[in-house]
């Protein structure tokens, strides 16, 4: 009796684990500060889709797309498992000075990501802000994606892939001191 009791136990934990680490998929409502969650009486912040989300963990999918909306983010965010800007509608996340953005998951990360040229995704790093991605890393992946790093730092790990879509239009601009590292070769 007790090894029945245990292995339903074990897979009950299993499933509330797994459960766990899929994550959930957080959209930026509004515009303002990365670090705002969505309040029932507030107008910006995280949202899951039906209300208070929470910050994004390592699990979670982000995405800055509710009517061309801005987040900015100026202090180191928690690790994400990946982010889509411009998905329904265009979208922007500016990471200013002293930002930081990790994104640890496999999953394909896209600026531009809707079969639509009328949506934008845009991607702007600013002086000292940092963006470290290791999956793949799509610009203009199925809508317009613009990467503008002006003083900050990408750091990507894997492809990088700028207009991968039949109407994916894809920009990439390296300004004022900006850096572009891929998979360890340094483009200045």
């Amino acid at each position: 009796m007790k090894r029945r009791t245990s292995i339903a136990v074990c897979a009950l934990l299993g499933l509330m684990v797994a459960t766990l680490a899929q994550g959930a998929t957080l959209r930026y409502h509004g515009s303002g500060n990365y670090n705002d969650v969505f309040a029932v009486t507030g107008v910006t912040g995280w949202d899951t889709g039906g209300g208070p989300g929470g910050l994004p963990g390592s699990a979670d999918l982000i995405r800055v797309n509710w009517g061309n909306n801005t987040a900015t983010l100026t202090n180191v965010a928690p690790t994400v498992n990946q982010f889509q800007l411009g998905v329904d509608e265009s979208g922007q996340l500016v990471v200013e000075s002293g930002g930081k953005l990790t994104v640890v998951g496999t999953g394909s990360c896209k600026v531009g990501n809707n079969p639509s040229s009328a949506v934008t995704g845009q991607l702007i790093i600013k002086t000292n802000g940092v963006v470290n991605v290791s999956a793949v890393l799509h610009v203009g992946g199925g809508a317009t994606g613009i990467l503008t790093i002006d003083g900050g730092t990408l750091n990507q790990s894997n492809h990088l892939w700028v207009g991968s879509a039949a109407i994916g239009n894809g920009t990439v601009i390296v300004t004022n001191g900006g850096t572009l590292n891929i998979d360890r070769k340094s483009v200045v």
